[in-house]
């Protein structure tokens, strides 16, 4: 899967797993995480094709969450994400091959009345796109 891949491309980051050592979950935060942290989750997948069969590769948009309880630390984590993953082509031990990563859009934002004190949490959304070759079948 794709996703585990980039999640192994961040682990591998010492600047990323600095801060969040392996608080990178798919989908959704655990119930009173640790944080910063990370969340990921597929968006859209585009599989170019003729009449004949998919001719690939494939676009995958993957949106990429980070989470902290300070602007300053959430836009460190934002930033060590996307030096991480925009521009990124290869591959990471035993996962799939990423063709290439690259950054398309990105926005702060604010979760108020969320976190174990319910103080609020600051939030920076990115859409990649990953393009890779053509997923095999589950």
């Amino acid at each position: 899967m794709i996703e585990k891949s980039v999640r192994a491309v961040l682990r591998a980051s010492p600047a990323v797993s600095a801060i969040v050592g392996t608080r990178i979950w798919p989908l959704i935060l655990p119930q009173s995480p640790a944080l910063p942290a990370i969340t990921y989750q597929r968006i859209s997948l585009v599989s170019p094709v003729t009449l004949d069969s998919a001719i690939g590769p494939e676009r995958i948009r993957l949106q990429v969450d980070c989470w902290a309880l300070t602007w300053d630390a959430v836009r460190d984590l934002a930033h060590a994400v996307k030096a991480t993953l925009h521009g990124f082509s290869g591959i990471v031990a035993g996962q799939q091959p990423l063709n290439g990563v690259f950054l398309d859009s990105e926005a702060d934002l604010f979760e108020p009345s969320v976190g174990q004190a319910g103080q609020g949490i600051y939030r920076v959304t990115a859409d990649y796109f990953v393009h890779v070759p053509m997923e095999a079948a589950a």
